[in-house]
């Protein structure tokens, strides 16, 4: 669904037609975008729900040698790392690193943790020699990532549910505009039932293999790995 389309759903939660929904770049576009955009935000920026529509793996720079605590900055997105990070070497190899919190650093093995604020960082806890394997090698974090804001009619909606997204931002607006507000409780209503549906869809995961909570714990430490 584009950000049109939702702009028309959301005048039908509101109005009761789609005809009359605010054009592109005017003044009540922008607001309800701008409340689109908030949703969207607080959706993904939940840390108790992993979705997979914030997933991706980005790319951070290269590993330098004769470091002895590499850092690299997170993108401003980030929301967090799954388990590994891992580094592409210059002959193509995949070398895992374990993702750890900070507290857990062992300087004897080479593990990565994020830490800091603006921006959030990643280091690699051990030190990168001359002839170490990965030098020159480029890091990868698979993680989730808050999905751009909407600017234009043209972007495509990234929701688990798109009903749900039009609902809730039809409700935001409804409970911010006295013209609509006698709408906010009926429309509250639909989107804490479709928040509902859409969490369980969300633990429930693919067939045979459903959603896990992530938990943390010490164990082992197997270092890295390579594929």
């Amino acid at each position: 669904m584009t950000v049109e389309d939702a702009i028309k759903s959301i005048s039908y939660e509101l109005r009761g037609t789609d005809d009359d929904a605010p054009s592109e770049s005017s003044a009540e576009w922008l607001y309800w975008v701008n409340k689109l955009n908030r949703v969207k935000n607080r959706l993904y920026k939940d840390v108790t729900k992993k979705w997979s529509q914030a997933y991706a793996v980005e790319a951070l720079g290269t590993v330098v040698s004769a470091s002895t605590e590499l850092t690299l900055d997170l993108p401003a997105t980030f929301i967090g790392a799954s388990n590994d990070a891992y580094v592409v070497t210059t002959d193509n190899k995949k070398v895992y690193f374990d993702v750890i919190k900070p507290e857990q650093r062992n300087n004897l093995f080479q593990q990565v943790f994020v830490s800091g604020s603006n921006p959030q960082t990643l280091t690699f806890t051990a030190e990168i020699e001359a002839g170490d394997d990965i030098v020159g090698g480029t890091v990868y974090v698979p993680g989730f990532y808050l999905p751009a804001d909407y600017t234009a009619n043209a972007d495509t909606l990234v929701f688990p549910d798109d009903e749900w997204a039009i609902v809730s931002t039809a409700s935001e607006i409804a409970f911010s505009d006295i013209v609509y507000e006698d709408k906010a409780p009926d429309l509250n209503a639909k989107a804490n039932e479709l928040y509902k549906q859409m969490t369980r869809l969300n633990r429930k995961g693919t067939y045979g293999r459903p959603t896990q909570s992530t938990y943390n714990t010490n164990r082992i430490n197997r270092g890295r790995f390579y594929n």
